[in-house]
């Protein structure tokens, strides 16, 4: 789709510094309003605007690298849980937000609605990739 974000990032049109992973059918990016620190988003590098929409070989690829963002999360940052949701309200093209949750509240809307979600400066989220891609390499 031509004027798909998410479409010229798995392209590789548009170079995201946000890009924590990338396999030959998706793409792990840092999430640029996060709910917690570690929220990623995993999209499909081919444009389908609802998950119900892939083929199941995608879909289960799609999950392969979802499971593996978890992994990664959890040896980060050791949340009790690592949770997962999928949205795209704001951008029409599948994409799976994968959260380090530390209580029940992470992953609903009220950070987003209260505007309690953490705001992190450059320096903090370039940290953060570097905590994630470091593990992703180990």
């Amino acid at each position: 789709m031509d004027d798909c974000i998410f479409c010229k990032i798995g392209s590789g049109e548009i170079d995201a510094d946000n890009k924590v992973y990338e396999d030959d059918y998706s793409v792990a990016l840092l999430d640029i309003e996060p709910i917690r620190e570690g929220h990623l988003i995993v999209i499909p590098k081919e444009h389908f605007p609802y998950i119900k929409d892939m083929p199941d070989d995608l879909y289960t690829k799609l999950m392969l690298t979802v499971k593996k963002m978890q992994n990664i999360l959890d040896d980060v940052f050791h949340p009790p849980k690592v949770g997962m949701f999928v949205s795209g309200w704001d951008i029409p093209h599948t994409h799976v937000h994968v959260v380090p949750m530390f209580n029940s509240k992470d992953i609903t809307s009220k950070p987003i609605l209260e505007k309690t979600s953490p705001q992190f400066t450059k320096d903090e989220f370039q940290a953060t990739k570097t905590k994630i891609t470091k593990a992703i390499k180990s």
